[in-house]
């Protein structure tokens, strides 16, 4: 989300976690913004996707390969949600973005992740379109991918959210 606003940024891989086991410093209480630190935000359209490029994609009047974040059991619709309706948005793929890490919370090593990608990238059309249930998990999907050296990668950020809410928009279970 940063990169895709012009901002560069970096990722502690295995979170506060991992930091506190490599025994980083840590400090609490208030923190004063730097003097005279500026921002300057430039936002990369290619880095998001709306519902309209989702629908084209759907319908075949647009290349692209969507890939849902979310677990199996919600991307099958075998198990209650909290969206309006169950399923995946037509011809998605599921690559459940908990499956990228391993148990001390860091993404799994990029050799075990390739592997884990493998079946989703197989003859996959370019860009590759993530989404999950509100962005956060997308965005899990959107690095991994990246980790694995993919460069046309968006995040439909409106997600299963916007998609499930209007039941004109096809689901499959």
């Amino acid at each position: 989300m940063l990169r895709s606003l012009g901002i560069r940024a970096a990722i502690l891989d295995g979170g506060f976690s991992q930091w506190r086991l490599e025994h980083q410093p840590i400090e609490s209480g208030a923190v004063e913004p730097i003097p005279g630190a500026a921002l300057t935000v430039r936002v990369d359209p290619k880095a998001w996707v709306d519902r309209a490029r989702v629908e084209a994609i759907v319908r075949g009047e647009e290349t692209g390969t969507l890939i849902c974040a979310l677990s199996s059991e919600l991307f099958n619709g075998t198990v209650p949600t909290r969206y309006r309706r169950r399923g995946h948005i037509p011809g998605s793929r599921s690559f459940p973005a908990r499956r990228l890490f391993g148990s001390d919370g860091a993404y799994l090593q990029p050799a075990e992740l390739a592997l884990q990608a493998a079946p989703v990238l197989a003859d996959a059309a370019r860009p590759l379109i993530v989404y999950c249930g509100g962005g956060i998990s997308a965005a899990a999907n959107a690095l991994a991918l990246t980790l694995l050296g993919e460069t046309e990668i968006s995040i439909y950020d409106g997600s299963l959210e916007e998609w499930a809410a209007d039941p004109a928009l096809p689901l499959v279970c």
